[in-house]
């Protein structure tokens, strides 16, 4: 393990931290229509991402695209995060076009896959049964449901591919991706029980506590995956040949 790897490691966990406690703060005297302090919140996993894009920028890894891909994500999350508060519908389109780039991301860590299909088909059916046949959950606005309903085939494109790119290649960075998804599109389904179904404290909770985990998880699988894709340096010991007249 390199001092530079350690050093990355200690900063994030400092920011994880510093992101969980903010989250319990914003729980505790923020509340959902608090967009300053939602997106103070949200900026924790940010960084987090925006530090381990730096890592993998000065470990010169096999391909970043994917981090950036990811990290732009994170960024449009945060955006989304502040709007959802001021003005819903743009939040759930700074929301989808965020998991659209992290679906790229994925995509750009596995090719397609079979399985891919195998996974996010039911997943979106299950998704748009959630959002149009739940009796609990009632939009009302017939565009914002049709809108509401492209949003749930994206994001569970997104987390099927994150199983389906584990599946391929069972590594520590793809797990914890696949992980943060699940538990991302999880928090969405508790968040539209808590906004368009009957308003519960358990809905909110289950909402948020796994939400800003998920972000924060998968800004910290960068980490992981810069380092599983560090280039191997090769050390070639030159000779200097003098010829002697």
């Amino acid at each position: 393990m390199s001092y530079i790897y350690r050093k990355y490691k200690i900063a994030n966990i400092v920011l994880a931290v510093c992101a969980m406690v903010c989250l319990v703060c914003y729980d505790c005297f923020g509340g959902y229509g608090n967009a300053i302090f939602k997106g103070f919140t949200s900026l924790w996993f940010v960084l987090l991402g925006g530090l381990n894009l730096t890592y993998a920028v000065k470990s010169r890894i096999n391909n970043i695209k994917p981090v950036v891909f990811i990290f732009s994500g994170l960024f449009l999350g945060m955006i989304a995060d502040i709007l959802l508060a001021v003005v819903f519908e743009y939040g759930v389109i700074f929301f989808a076009l965020g998991h659209i780039m992290y679906l790229v991301g994925f995509y750009m860590i596995e090719k397609p896959h079979r399985s891919d299909l195998m996974i996010s088909l039911p997943l979106s059916v299950v998704s748009v049964i959630v959002v149009i046949g739940n009796p609990f959950i009632n939009v009302g606005d017939p565009l914002l449901e049709k809108g509401l309903m492209v949003y749930a085939v994206i994001i569970s494109f997104m987390a099927g591919k994150s199983v389906s790119n584990f599946l391929a290649q069972q590594t520590l960075s793809r797990l914890l991706i696949a992980v943060s998804s699940t538990m991302f599109l999880f928090s969405d389904v508790m968040l539209m029980l808590y906004l368009f179904g009957t308003p519960s404290r358990f809905a909110w909770v289950l909402c948020v506590y796994f939400y800003w985990p998920a972000q924060t998880l998968l800004a910290h699988s960068l980490l992981h995956y810069a380092t599983e894709n560090t280039r191997s340096r090769v050390h070639i010991n030159t000779t200097r040949l003098t010829t002697r007249f």
